[in-house]
């Protein structure tokens, strides 16, 4: 497209943002919102701290959850115990209930001194994670994803950065690959952006202080669990640290359960954690902006969109809702869409916000 034409697209869809923003429509009280998100598909109790006993032994602790990961179980182990590294690492596997032949995988490794094997019926990755976290024995913590690889050099390059800098949070570059033919462990590749500053979302692909992790748990029976990395855990941590070094491979699994999710009725949990994880964060004094809470809203739609048009409309007004009653209007925000974002929540209007959902990238 000529920047013409992306100029003149650009200035159509803002014009159709104003009278779409200031058109009248018919809107929801907060409860019929509530009722409708709960006959779809209810909110459960949540909890995001756990009693964890604290013991430890070894610089780091690794916990691998596993559910039917047999195709690539192997790979994973491999590159857990082949770490070139002066630190001592224990790894806990926690089987979630496979029905594959993980567990036959993982028992042929339940003799190794520095591995534990868990078996637990399916409860899903918080609780397989959580149930490693009782027993913390690591100075520091690493989560790893059962179909996923570390380079050969990862727990050196990470653990020697924390060591210096005494960190709370020390983050890697890591890079997606489908086939283990596709990456080299032994190879230490690096980014060359020195902009790479900000930490990803994720619980893989960084090393924890465990004195992080006493007071947290992952939300059992949720999807979207690791939304409490970014709300809870990251802004309780002053020291963070990333490296350049690509320190984790992760798979691209068609199979996966993200990759399946999205036309699920349990997608809307992407709300409720929103709710639960904001609200939980204010509790505990922590700096979540308005723009934070923007990205979310955002981020709630894509997950979201393919639900029925009065669910979607529904949660809108819940994050009118929690908007109002948490956050002040911020002026300072530079982006285009972000800002009108924020202004449609102040407007309740949810026909403006349908229409910066669906022209985002245009509107920025």
């Amino acid at each position: 497209m000529s920047v013409i034409k992306k100029w003149i697209l650009k200035i159509y869809v803002n014009i159709k943002f104003i009278i779409k923003f200031w058109k009248t429509e018919n809107s929801l009280s907060l409860n019929e919102a509530q009722k409708i998100l709960h006959k779809f598909y209810p909110k459960r109790n949540i909890e995001l701290a756990q009693n964890v006993n604290y013991e430890p032994k070894y610089d780091l602790m690794i916990i691998v959850p596993v559910y039917n990961a047999e195709r690539f179980l192997e790979s994973c182990i491999s590159s857990l115990l082949g770490q070139q590294t002066q630190y001592s690492y224990y790894i806990v596997f926690v089987d979630d209930g496979s029905t594959d032949k993980s567990a036959m995988i993982l028992d042929k490794y339940s003799q190794c001194n520095n591995i534990k094997i868990i078996h637990q019926q399916n409860m899903g990755i918080s609780a397989a994670r959580n149930i490693a976290l009782k027993n913390i024995c690591g100075n520091y913590l690493m989560f790893v994803d059962s179909d996923d690889i570390l380079p050969d050099n990862t727990i050196e390059t990470l653990m020697n950065l924390a060591e210096e800098k005494n960190a709370d949070i020390v983050e890697g570059q890591y890079k997606s690959f489908i086939s283990d033919d596709e990456i080299d462990i032994h190879k230490h590749e690096r980014f060359q952006s020195s902009n790479l500053t900000k930490l990803n979302g994720y619980a893989w692909g960084k090393i924890i202080s465990s004195e992080k992790l006493l007071n947290l748990a992952f939300p059992k029976g949720y999807e979207y669990e690791d939304t409490i990395i970014s709300t809870l855990l990251i802004p309780s941590c002053k020291k963070i640290y990333v490296t350049n070094d690509v320190t984790y491979y992760y798979r691209k699994n068609e199979q996966g359960i993200t990759s399946a999710l999205y036309n699920r009725k349990s997608s809307i949990d992407t709300l409720y954690i929103t709710l639960y994880c904001f609200a939980e964060a204010r509790n505990r004094n922590y700096k979540i902006s308005v723009e934070d809470y923007l990205k979310q809203v955002r981020l709630n739609w894509i997950r979201t969109k393919n639900m029925p048009h009065d669910v979607r409309k529904a949660i809108f007004i819940v994050e009118v809702d929690f908007f109002e009653k948490n956050y002040k209007i911020d002026k300072t925000i530079k982006k285009s869409n972000l800002l009108k974002l924020q202004k449609t929540l102040q407007k309740h209007s949810y026909l403006g916000f349908k229409w910066i959902m669906n022209y985002w990238e245009i509107l920025d």
